[in-house]
């Protein structure tokens, strides 16, 4: 007697290639939505930090100015590169950071 090796439907193998394909497909978007998340949240953590920096250094200069002691290097008066914002902001005596991508 011969035995009747069980043979898979003809449609079942194109619906196993298909949740193949879906399955790639979702952990794809998965790891491309991740990506873009994560790339956001450092983004933003380190534009707060550089704020953080920014605004401790504007502290430590404004108590040498008003201290009277020489200002460090880098720092100065009313320099001519600020940004016309920062320049309003500094003239009502309020503190503020820009973040740009590169020396503009």
């Amino acid at each position: 007697m011969r035995r009747r090796r069980f043979r898979a439907p003809a449609w079942a193998s194109t619906l196993t290639w298909k949740a193949a394909v879906f399955l790639t497909a979702m952990c794809c978007t998965l790891a491309a939505l991740l990506g873009v998340l994560v790339h956001t949240a450092v983004t933003r953590q380190t534009v707060s930090h550089a704020r953080e920096k920014a605004l401790d250094r504007l502290e430590v200069v404004t108590d040498a100015y008003e201290a009277g002691e020489p200002l460090p290097r880098g720092s100065g008066i009313d320099p001519p590169g600020l940004p016309a914002p920062l320049r309003a902001l500094a003239a009502d005596g309020e503190r503020g950071t820009m973040v740009a991508d590169g020396p503009h």
